[in-house]
């Protein structure tokens, strides 16, 4: 979801990346217009993810500010352990991660110090 939806004349581009085959919607501002109109329960679900979305961000800025590594690493690793794809056994958690995510991850951990 990209907040042009909610500017008249605002270029939207996004990239998507899907992890099996899809299909892919284009919504122009107009017909988005008509269709709240019709349906006002769509606002108050794109309201509802961007209010997590900026619940999950705010989280993100306060650990930054507030944890030292260890203790970013270690809420990443149970963010991660969260996540649907992660499997679980009592007290052992399998993540399933692509070492680029992991990379980016780390990379998002350790970037504060090098400001220091």
């Amino acid at each position: 979801m990209k907040l042009g939806l909610f500017e008249e004349g605002q270029e939207r581009s996004a990239w998507v990346r899907a992890k099996t085959a899809c299909e892919v919607a284009e919504i122009s501002y107009k017909k988005f217009r008509q269709l709240i109109q019709v349906n006002p329960d769509i606002l108050m679900r794109l309201s509802s993810q961007m209010a997590r979305r900026l619940q999950v961000t705010s989280e993100k800025v306060g650990n930054l500010a507030f944890l030292d590594v260890t203790g970013r690493i270690a809420q990443t690793l149970l963010n991660l352990a969260k996540q649907p794809d992660a499997m679980t056994h009592r007290t052992v958690c399998k993540l399933k991660l692509p070492a680029r995510k992991l990379v980016r991850s780390s990379a998002a951990l350790v970037k504060p110090l090098v400001v220091f």
